[in-house]
């Protein structure tokens, strides 16, 4: 392709009325068809959306027993690996050959065990919360 010069900018363009009146019916009719589809869709969508009304009431009813049963399973998982540091923690009580160590030891052995109780109380108080819960929706 050669490259435009000052010559050919000058030069006037012919416009051919009856390409360019039936470009613009083409984009007329585009734009209709356009319209149509965009106002199908709109419809479409609003009733999509009464139709997903119903199923968020469902899923937010689910939701917060998903989340409590996440948050069981996390807190099951804590206690477990608390439970492995603090059989760790006792092998290495029983090797430690110096009393200031031993000491440390006992002393991080004994907030692991405050922490893993903690963690036990409150396990055991989601799962009050969720057999609640499952008995008042029995009830409904």
């Amino acid at each position: 392709m050669s490259p435009v010069t000052i010559d050919d900018l000058n030069t006037p363009m012919v416009v051919d009325d009856d390409a360019a009146s039936s470009v613009a019916n083409d984009d007329m009719e585009f734009d209709e068809n356009l319209a149509a589809e965009l106002a199908q869709g709109l419809e479409e969508l609003e009733d999509d959306d009464e139709d997903d009304d119903d199923d968020d009431e469902s899923e937010e009813e689910d939701q917060p027993n998903n989340e409590r049963a996440m948050q069981m399973k996390l807190l099951g998982e804590e206690i477990a690996e608390l439970e492995r540091t603090i059989k760790k923690k006792g092998a290495d009580l029983d090797s430690a050959p110096n009393p200031i160590i031993r000491r440390r030891f006992e002393d991080i052995i004994q907030r692991l065990h405050q922490e893993m109780d903690a963690k036990k109380e409150q396990l055991e108080n989601y799962s009050k919360e969720a057999e609640e819960n499952d008995e008042d929706n029995k009830d409904e």
